[in-house]
């Protein structure tokens, strides 16, 4: 059963993941108006995606248009590679900025 009230789009954006004063770089995955699915780059160091975590994403369109926005981590999973360790995070955004919410509905 599908829980999500909003249509998630697929669309890889190369992006950034920062929270405690850490930053991670990876692909989002896929966007809706209030949340978007990220998966960060292998990584040698374990993180702590806590729950409910305040986190900011940064990512650039092809079209130049950059978004900062805030979120909170609803929900993430760990996986081993040979590259490392991966993390698929998901982020529910807080306060959307007009231009995002525009860019949501474009896609």
């Amino acid at each position: 059963m599908e829980r999500r009230l909003l249509k998630r789009i697929t669309h890889n954006v190369k992006a950034e993941y920062i929270s405690g004063g850490m930053s991670y770089s990876g692909f989002i995955e896929n966007f809706s108006e209030d949340g978007i699915f990220m998966r960060t780059d292998p990584t040698k160091t374990a993180i702590d995606f806590s729950t409910q975590t305040n986190s900011e994403l940064k990512f650039q369109l092809s079209s130049g248009e950059t978004f900062h926005l805030h979120g909170e981590v609803r929900w993430f999973h760990t996986e081993i590679s040979s590259h490392g360790l991966i993390f698929r995070i998901g982020v529910k955004i807080t306060n959307p900025s007009s231009q995002y919410i525009k860019f949501s509905k474009t896609l």
